[in-house]
């Protein structure tokens, strides 16, 4: 798995170029959604757990971040096959959001209260903080259950429950890194969000969220550990924080676990738990949905991400 990345090539993951990715069995696999038969395999690295989910990748494909619950760590993975274990615990994500920052090199972290930090995934340099207004989050618990970079790096979305044991009233929280400014975006009606994902142009996120389940007609209010009723969401994301942000209704219904776009932006593929575990794809405004791949493998959990970089040669 070692060697340069040429200009031509992206080294262990060149049969990832363009497509579908997620992990399952120790390996990543990788399918081309215009040629569902067409599936490609890459072992993933020793030093990298089994279990571990894709959460997102590196603007240039070069780098893929990956996320283990089952081992409570954070992997950056590249393309010579090099790992670097990212410090931080990765437990209770529950399908990570992409924490990686398009660089390749930065993973954000909520501190409570009211700080994000960001820091070098290898730890050669000075982490960085960057307060947060509102200082939402607090000492015993933080509400902030993950983040996830826009594709030029100036925003971080900021997953934000107003309370941690009950895990009510969820928002999104869009941090501007550079003028210091945040916005809420909330959906109404949700009790819980489960993942969100920028488009490759920055102005919109694409946002898994759902309804508790319910045991004789009273709500399940626990962390939603498992597959339940969810929507897919496109929110407009913009900077302007003079207007209210607007939420359309969902684009599709289903239990789905996670979500992606297609480096075009004009697509979405989407892990779906009803049947069995499967991707799905479908267009921007959730017509012409079709099952890709009707099985992701017995991992119970896994995340998915398109490969940012195009099939043909660079």
């Amino acid at each position: 798995m070692s060697g340069t990345v040429g200009e031509t090539t992206l080294g262990m993951f060149e049969p990832l170029r363009g497509r579908i990715v997620w992990a399952a069995d120790g390996e990543l696999r990788a399918v081309d959604p215009a040629d569902p038969t067409d599936v490609r395999r890459v072992a993933l690295p020793d030093e990298v757990d089994s279990l571990a989910m894709v959460s997102g990748w590196s603007a240039d494909g070069t780098r893929l971040a990956l996320t283990s619950e089952d081992a409570g760590k954070l992997y950056v993975l590249d393309a010579g096959g090099a790992v670097v274990t990212a410090a931080g615990t990765g437990c209770c994500l529950f399908v990570s959001d992409p924490w990686l920052a398009p660089d390749g090199s930065t993973v954000a972290e909520f501190v409570a209260p009211g700080r994000l930090r960001l820091r070098d995934v290898g730890g050669l340099t000075r982490p960085r903080l960057v307060d947060v207004d509102p200082a939402f989050g607090r000492e015993d618990g933080p509400p902030v259950i993950a983040e996830a970079w826009s594709p030029d790096g100036t925003r971080v979305a900021l997953r934000v429950y107003e309370d941690v044991v009950g895990w009510t009233r969820p928002s999104i929280f869009v941090l501007d890194l550079v003028a210091g400014t945040t916005r809420e975006l909330r959906i109404p009606g949700v009790d819980f969000i489960r993942h969100e994902t920028w488009s490759p142009d920055g102005t919109r996120l694409l946002v898994v969220a759902g309804t508790y389940q319910k045991l004789n007609g009273v709500n399940l209010t626990g962390a939603p550990v498992g597959p339940q009723n969810t929507n897919l969401y496109v929110v407009d994301a913009a900077p302007d924080t003079s207007v209210p942000a607007r939420v359309p209704e969902p684009i599709a219904s289903s239990h789905f676990i996670a979500a992606t776009w297609s480096p075009d932006g004009e697509q979405i593929a989407a892990i779906d738990y009803v049947g069995r575990r499967g991707i799905v794809v479908m267009s921007l405004d959730g017509s012409a949905a079709r099952r890709i791949v009707p099985s992701l493998g017995p991992s119970a959990w896994t995340g998915l991400a398109w490969h940012p970089n195009s099939g043909s040669p660079r």
